[in-house]
């Protein structure tokens, strides 16, 4: 049996997806989409060490950038929320204050003005 196993030995797959891409796949997205795609690499073996590594950190780099850009989207929306929610909140007491402003105004210059006191 052993002997068997030893020449039907299969070659591993080059990608092997992690449990964020399954997980993410199971959310409605597909492993390939979250995974590095290496389908146009003709042969592994070809490239060189740093060739290799210089294509990983390229595509890693454009994945991590696209997903920072999805990461930031979602806190510039709840922060704007935020703020708009801040915002309405104060609003009323900013235009309160600026019609007392206003009121105060035109009652002074509505007002005879007084005699000097002597």
């Amino acid at each position: 049996m052993s002997d068997e196993s030893t020449q039907t030995r299969r070659t591993p797959p080059l990608l092997v997806p992690t449990l964020t891409d399954v997980v993410h796949a199971t959310a409605g997205g597909s492993p390939r989409q979250a995974a590095i795609d290496f389908s146009d690499i003709t042969s592994p073996s070809a490239l060189t060490e740093s060739a290799l590594v210089d294509l990983v950190v390229t595509r890693v780099d454009a994945l991590l950038e696209q997903r920072l850009r999805e990461l930031l989207a979602a806190q510039v929306l709840t922060q704007s929320g935020e703020v708009l929610l801040a915002i309405r909140q104060e609003l009323p007491t900013q235009v309160r204050q600026i019609l007392r402003e206003i009121w105060a105004a035109q009652s002074a210059a509505a007002l005879p003005p007084q005699p000097a006191e002597r």
